[in-house]
This record gives structure tokens, C-alpha cells and sequence, in this order.
């Protein structure tokens, strides 16, 4: 196998194997103003991310609902993925937070990646330049055990691994995003093994809505977006527009190419009302992405200038009909979901392979609701169905590695919320997956959330979960290097965290949370050395994932949101080894400050990413070694110039840090942009 196909398999193009046990990857260069700091701040700056305050976006919060960080006032926070029924956050035991539409705006950073590093218990691993494989594993796990749902439709790639690479998505037109930790696979299937993010995008709240935006800046970025929104008594409709364009850096640390990014997103939404008791949606996104990355050197394992040019496309749809009964008291849910990419590889122009999936859904989903004696009842059932296509083609028609290959997938799911006193919240699921190509699995969770007083409460939340084998790891073939394993069985988890959520006011919100969980069957890469021949294969014992995080929120002035967090992630393999690419510790703190009557906002964050391990692959096996800690910093300002115009300005990477996410692989440098938005 050649080296360059390693780097597109590794960089979630291909995937004959897990990124993060062993495959090169892809990465960028760096520019020099500031230094990182000193190693004596890490410990002063711990200190101030849990003391300054907490994030924009709340963890579910007890006795308020959601607060809009102007004037503090309470708004009803609904949300949508901590049961399969939308639930207020102080009803859900489950570990959530929340990044909402004026987080996000406030970030003013175009790639989604960035604003995931806000969140704790997260690890996200940039492989390079803008592009590169962008990476997300929750509290250790795999990422490809995160589940990542768009307004309710499955991003995951069914050709990449099963998982959602990050680089290719584009904050324009979020309106906000939810993180569950932990095993979720009861509600959503497989991928959901380590946790669920779920990307809700925007509908206008004003009749009509609209805003333009044009940006420059460092490494030759251009930006552009649009949104066009409109609202009346019955409907909502919303588009969005998106161009992201740079020419990079290197992901060669030695060599002088630059490897370029350019991203097209174009993203619709639309509700109605056909009746008083019948709702109906559609939402469509298309994305049409072209990077460019680099080979790794055979026999050094370094990354070196090379021609490699990738285009993706991916088109994610859904059509939905909800039906309310019984002045709401029995819903029914009926949808049809799409999720269906391509991938194309060239090598000096020339054409080395195409990878495309399809993944269709059907589902139907009822849920019953009443009360008895002040005590609530929820009961919903789900009915999942599920085919995929899975095609491969090689440079030429009768390239060995060309195949097509199908599965199906039938899934019962039933859940049980039952709210006592408005005191304690218990909420139980199960569920059942009937697959085509692997044994049947049973999955299952339990959580409860308990008020002892206004300002305190109780959490705790207990389940399983599985991840299937990907396609390219049962069936993947690439002639001399990587045989497929159809024999291989689920990964299989289990794991359970318990916390503290304290309310001091609408002001101040502090979450402390532990967790523990054990992973079997994880599949593994083993390379036969007198063949050079590479297979996946279900590694013996348990790997274990232990550790805790704390969030803090507040509110300190009407026109103030100071957030910060901490967690300690300790993922071991069977053997004690330490997981790759999963630092031990992650903080972070941030402010967003809106001043002059709401004319300016400005936003400032900071993260800390602990030392990890990674794979060095100069060395033959590959040998694990330690990567440093480092500090990552922004900062953006928005200001009212006049009427509906705006300047943006923002600067990434303040303090200058060299860093590696992946061994091997260029990071960028400080970089500057700057540009005018219009809002109407």
C-alpha cells in the first residue's frame, strides 16, 4: 500500500483501520508573533477556568430554565437529545451541555472543530491544515463511537468509519449544539457508543430575517456567508449559504507546499403548520469540500510535499410529519432521513479511487403522556428501519479493490420518563437491533435526576452500548498492505457517571461530574510481518475510561457570560497502555462581553490540551511517545459601524503555539481576519 493511500485512509477518506491505533494522518505550518506561555501558567490558569465563571451554554440546569445572557431573563429550554422526546434540562439526568446560536455567533470561528474545544470530556485532533481529518472522541472513547445528529439526521459517514469528519463542517446556520456523554446506544444504535452531538440549525424568529458576510485574512482565507430567513403565524423557512476558501499551510513541517481547503455548504429548513394538530418539515444540506494533503515517507514515517488532491461531497435529508392527538397528550412522529457521501482521490491528477455510502432511514416513533396522582408519565416506542450501500472503486474498472456491499438494520426502541413531585425524574430505554451482518445486540439505559432543593440536585446515569465493524474493516482490500476481517464481532461497552448540579440564582450554574466505563472487543489493527499484510482484528480484555469534569457558568452582569470547565480523561488499553490522542487533562475559559447598548461584542477563549500519546511511525513497529502540552487562544470582536453594517475582526492562534495534534504533522500559527457583515 502506498504511502499517500495510508494518509487518505488514515484522514478518514479511506479507513482500512482506526485512525487512532496506529495510521499516519495528515497536518500544517506556523506563522510567529507571540509565544506560547510559560509552563508555570498552566496550573495558575487551571485555577481561574474553574473559578472565572462557566460557558454560554449550560449543562441542564435544576430549578431555570435557560437564561438569554442580555438581560437574564428566564427562557424555556427545550432539549432534543437526552431523550428521544424533547425534555427541559432540569428533567434529564444525563450529562449535557449546550452551546447556543449566541455562543456560537460570539466564537465567530467558520469550522464547527474550533467551538467542540469549549466543551469538556471532549478531544478533538486536527491532522493538519484546514481539510485534514478533524477528529472527536468523547470521554476517551473512539471517534468513531460519536454520534453525530443534524437536526435529527445521522451525519456519520458510511464510508469513513462510520464517523463524521469535522473538517468538512461549517458553522454557518447553527443555531445550536448538544453534547450527551456517555453510552447513549439505547436511543440511537451503534455509533452512539461514547456519546451523541447533535447540530440543530436556524429558523427565524422575526418575520424576515437576513444578514450577508465577507471575510479575509491569513494563510490567503476567504469567507463568505448568507442567511435568508422567513416566518408567518404557520410556517418558518430558512437558507443558508456558506464559502470557505485558503490556501493553508503545509502539513509538511519541512516542506514549502502549501495544502489548500475549499468548502461549499449550502443548508435548508422549513416547517409548517398544515393544521392544528399536523406539522411537516424538510431540511436538506449539501456540502461540496476539495483538500489537498500530503504522503508520509514509507521508511522515516514523515510527513513530505506530495499532489494529493481530494474532493468530497455529501448530501444529508430529511422529511418529517408530526401528528398531536389528545391536546398533545399522544404524539406521533413519521420521518425519512438520507446520508449519502462520496469521496475521489487523485495523486498528480491522476484518479486513484472512489469510496461512496448511502445510508436510508425510516422511522416511526409514538409517545404517550399523562399524570396520575401529581406523578408524569412519558412512554415512547420507536420503529427504526435502516439500509446502507457501501461501493468502492479502484483506479481502473478491474482494479482488485472494486466491490459493492449492502446491509440492513431493524431497531424496536422503548422509553419510560417518569417525573415524581416535580422532585425526581427517572427515565429508562431499551432497545433492540436486528442486523443483517452481525449478531443481534440488545442496548439499554437507565438515568435519574433528583432535587433535593432549589439550588442542588442529584444526577446519575447508567447504560451499554455497541459500535458495529465498518465496512472497510469486514471488507476493505488493498492489494499488498490490508485484507478485510468479515469475521469480526461489535465492539461492546458499558460504563455509568453520577454528578452534581448546583444553581446559585439564574446567575451561577457549577456541574461536577464522575464517570467510569469498559470497552470489549475493541478492534484493533495487526500487521503480519512476513507478509507486510495488515487486518483488523477484536483485541482480547477490556480497555477502561475513568474520570471526572467540572463546568461552571455565570452570568456575573446583564451584558457578561464567563464560561470555563476541566476534565480529567484517563483511557487505558488492555495491556494499561495509554489510548492515543486522548490527553489526560483539558480546560478551558472563556468570556463573551456585549458593550456600548449592544453595538460591540467581544468574545476571548482559551484552552489548555494536556500531553498525550500518538504513534511514531519512524520507527519500525510503530513505538507510542509523548506529545506536549499546549495553550490554544482567540479572540473576536463584532461592532455596529451604521444601521445594518458590521466589522468582524478575529485572531486565531493569539499565542503563536507550535503544536501537533498528531505526531508528525504542521499545525498553523497565529492568524489574523477581518471583514463586514450586513444584518437585516
Amino acid at each position: 500500500m502506498l504511502l499517500s493511500q495510508v494518509s487518505a485512509a488514515a484522514a478518514g477518506r479511506m479507513r482500512p483501520m482506526k485512525h487512532d491505533q496506529g495510521v499516519p494522518v495528515v497536518t500544517y505550518q506556523n506563522v510567529s508573533f507571540f509565544r506560547q506561555p510559560p509552563r508555570w501558567m498552566t496550573s495558575c490558569a487551571m485555577a481561574v477556568c474553574l473559578l472565572a465563571g462557566g460557558p454560554a451554554w449550560a449543562e441542564g440546569q435544576p430549578d431555570r430554565a435557560k437564561t438569554d445572557g442580555r438581560d437574564h431573563q428566564p427562557l424555556e429550554e427545550i432539549l432534543v437529545t437526552g431523550t428521544r422526546t424533547p425534555l427541559t434540562a432540569d428533567r434529564i439526568g444525563v450529562t449535557l451541555s449546550v452551546l447556543d446560536q449566541d455562543w456560537i455567533e460570539a466564537r465567530d470561528v467558520p469550522q464547527l472543530s474550533f467551538v467542540l474545544r469549549d466543551l469538556p470530556g471532549l478531544a478533538v485532533s486536527r491532522t493538519g491544515p484546514a481539510g485534514s481529518l478533524t477528529q472527536v472522541r468523547i470521554r476517551g472513547a473512539e471517534a468513531n463511537h460519536t454520534l453525530v445528529l443534524l437536526d435529527g439526521i445521522e451525519m456519520n459517514d458510511p464510508v469513513s468509519g462510520f464517523e463524521l469528519d469535522f473538517a468538512d463542517v461549517l458553522t454557518a446556520g447553527l443555531a445550536r449544539v448538544e453534547l450527551v456523554r456517555g453510552a447513549t446506544s439505547a436511543l440511537y444504535g451503534s455509533e452512539a457508543l461514547g456519546g451523541v452531538i447533535q447540530l440543530v440549525s436556524r429558523l427565524p424568529e422575526a418575520p424576515r430575517e437576513f444578514s450577508l458576510r465577507a471575510e479575509g485574512g491569513s494563510f490567503g482565507t476567504v469567507r463568505s456567508e448568507g442567511f435568508a430567513g422567513l416566518r408567518t403565524d404557520r410556517t418558518a423557512a430558512a437558507l443558508t449559504a456558506a464559502f470557505y476558501r485558503t490556501a493553508g499551510v503545509s502539513a509538511s513541517p519541512t516542506g514549502p507546499e502549501r495544502d489548500g481547503y475549499r468548502n461549499v455548504t449550502l443548508h435548508g429548513r422549513f416547517e409548517a403548520a398544515a393544521s392544528d394538530t399536523l406539522t411537516v418539515g424538510l431540511v436538506g444540506r449539501f456540502v461540496d469540500a476539495r483538500s489537498e494533503f500530503d504522503d508520509q515517507d514509507f521508511f522515516t514515517g514523515q510527513v513530505v510535499d506530495a499532489n494529493n488532491r481530494r474532493q468530497f461531497t455529501a448530501f444529508y435529508g430529511r422529511a418529517h410529519a408530526r401528528l398531536s392527538l389528545l391536546d398533545g397528550r399522544w404524539t406521533h412522529l413519521a420521518a425519512v432521513d438520507l446520508t449519502d457521501t462520496a469521496t475521489r482521490n487523485f495523486a498528480d491528477d491522476a484518479f486513484t479511487g472512489r469510496f461512496a455510502g448511502t445510508r436510508t432511514k425510516f422511522t416511526y416513533q409514538t409517545t404517550a403522556r399523562f399524570s396520575t396522582h401529581s406523578i408524569d408519565h412519558r412512554i415512547t416506542g420507536v420503529l427504526e428501519y435502516e439500509r446502507f450501500r457501501f461501493r468502492v472503486r479502484g483506479a481502473t474498472p478491474d482494479a482488485p479493490q472494486n466491490q459493492r456491499q449492502h446491509d440492513r438494520q431493524i431497531a424496536v426502541v422503548g422509553e419510560y420518563h417518569l417525573g415524581i413531585f416535580d422532585r425526581l425524574f427517572l427515565d429508562a430505554a431499551i432497545r433492540h437491533d436486528d442486523n443483517r451482518l452481525f449478531r443481534n445486540a440488545d442496548t439499554w439505559r437507565l438515568s435519574g435526576l433528583l432535587r433535593i432543593t432549589d439550588m442542588l440536585a442529584l444526577t446519575g446515569n447508567v447504560g451499554n452500548g455497541n459500535a458495529d465493524p465498518t465496512f472497510f474493516e469486514r471488507f476493505g482490500f488493498f492489494p499488498g498492505s490490508f485484507i478485510g476481517n468479515p469475521d469480526l464481532k461489535p465492539e461492546r461497552g458499558r460504563g455509568f457517571d453520577a454528578g452534581l448540579r448546583i444553581t446559585l440564582g439564574a446567575d451561577l450554574v457549577i456541574t461536577l461530574v464522575g464517570f467510569h466505563g469498559i470497552l470489549k472487543d475493541e478492534i484493533t489493527t495487526t500487521f503480519d510481518f512476513s507478509t507486510f499484510t495488515a487486518m483488523a482484528v477484536n483485541q482480547p480484555g477490556r480497555s477502561t475510561r475513568n474520570g471526572f469534569e467540572i463546568e461552571v457558568t455565570a452570568h456575573p452582569a446583564a451584558n457578561w457570560t464567563l464560561r470555563s470547565y476541566y476534565s480529567l480523561v484517563d483511557a487505558k488499553e488492555p495491556d494499561g497502555a495509554r489510548e492515543v490522542r486522548r490527553p489526560k487533562h483539558r480546560a478551558g475559559a472563556g468570556a463573551s462581553w456585549r458593550f456600548g447598548a449592544d453595538r460591540g461584542l467581544f468574545n476571548l477563549d482559551v484552552t489548555y490540551n494536556g500531553r498525550q500519546r500518538d504513534f511514531d511511525f519512524s520507527r519500525f513497529p510503530a513505538a507510542r511517545v509523548r506529545l506536549a502540552s499546549y495553550w490554544l487562544a482567540s479572540a473576536s470582536l463584532n461592532y455596529r459601524l451604521a444601521g445594518p453594517l458590521w466589522l468582524t475582526a478575529r485572531i486565531e492562534n493569539l499565542f503563536d503555539s507550535d503544536y501537533q495534534d498528531v505526531l508528525g504533522f504542521n499545525t498553523p500559527g497565529i492568524g489574523g481576519f477581518a471583514g463586514l457583515s450586513a444584518r437585516f
